[in-house]
């Protein structure tokens, strides 16, 4: 009972403290059909949870927080699978319900930032998303062979 009570005082002392256990998918998401069914669980009130969690990611500036947000949802192996328009052979990050929830989780905290500066930010990182993929796998290999030589 004193458990539940004190639990209850800290929820009300920090109401921001959300616990990341109610999403059914391990962040970051890495496989294409996780992100479909991240994306069919997104109604409002599973929404309005993901923007806490990703309001409290932070950043020194929108594009940071943009990007760390990112990082959060998405391995960069998914991200190659994407372009903000859709465009190049990839799927679309634009028309994705999780766009909107970035979106709206970077306007709580930045309120001044524009939709194409949103969009430019989010753009760029996947853009990169292929090259940061070939960096950790070098890695990965750099690594294992070293392991290896010991």
């Amino acid at each position: 009972m004193e458990k539940k009570i004190n639990l209850l005082e800290e929820k009300m002392l920090y109401p921001n403290n959300v616990d990341e256990e109610f999403i059914n998918v391990q962040l970051p998401i890495s496989l294409y059909e996780d992100l479909q069914l991240f994306e069919e669980q997104l109604d409002e009130g599973f929404k309005n949870k993901v923007i806490t969690i990703l309001k409290l990611v932070g950043g020194n500036n929108p594009h940071v927080m943009i990007r760390n947000m990112l990082k959060k949802l998405l391995t960069n192996s998914l991200a190659q699978q994407f372009s903000w328009a859709g465009k190049k052979a990839k799927c679309s990050f634009k028309d994705l319900k999780l766009a909107n929830v970035i979106i709206q989780a970077v306007r709580t905290v930045h309120n001044q930032i524009t939709d194409t500066e949103i969009s430019n930010s989010i753009a760029k990182w996947l853009t990169q998303g292929t090259l940061r993929a070939q960096r950790e796998k070098h890695t990965c290999t750099q690594s294992q062979t070293a392991l290896e030589n010991n």
